[in-house]
């Protein structure tokens, strides 16, 4: 909102078409980058810069960041659907994934979000799911 010097802003907008500029996108990249620590890759974006689809990906990339500090060696394309527990994750590192989620996202996951178990895509759709609440709520 700020980069684009709107009050009401539609996450299902193009960026562009809300008033952005090449040179605001490079402000608003440059910005996630200093704020969380993360690249974007603007691969992602080959269709249009959709708000929603920006704060997806940043979601996803503080999401990864955090997985990653937790679970060591951890290989994306091959272990997206393996279980925390078989990846090396231990019930106390559970408990830092869960914390350090909720510090970083503002977003609270609880033990029994994961009865069923935990991989990394269904991390990833618990916040996907507290996401959206988040998102609406903005």
């Amino acid at each position: 909102k700020e980069i684009l010097d709107v009050y009401d802003l539609d996450p299902e907008l193009d960026f562009f078409d809300q008033g952005g500029t090449s040179l605001s996108l490079i402000q608003l990249l440059n910005n996630t980058k200093e704020l969380f620590g993360i690249s974007l890759d603007m691969g992602r974006f080959s269709d249009g810069f959709i708000i929603a689809n920006y704060i997806s990906e940043v979601y996803y990339s503080l999401a990864q960041k955090i997985w990653n500090s937790i679970i060591e060696d951890f290989q994306e394309a091959s272990d997206t659907d393996v279980d925390f527990f078989d990846l090396g994750g231990t019930s106390l590192s559970l408990i830092q994934l869960i914390n350090q989620t909720q510090d970083s996202l503002s977003i609270k996951l609880m033990m029994s979000n994961f009865s069923e178990g935990i991989t990394f895509r269904s991390y990833l759709n618990e916040i996907g799911k507290s996401q959206l609440v988040v998102t609406k709520n903005n």
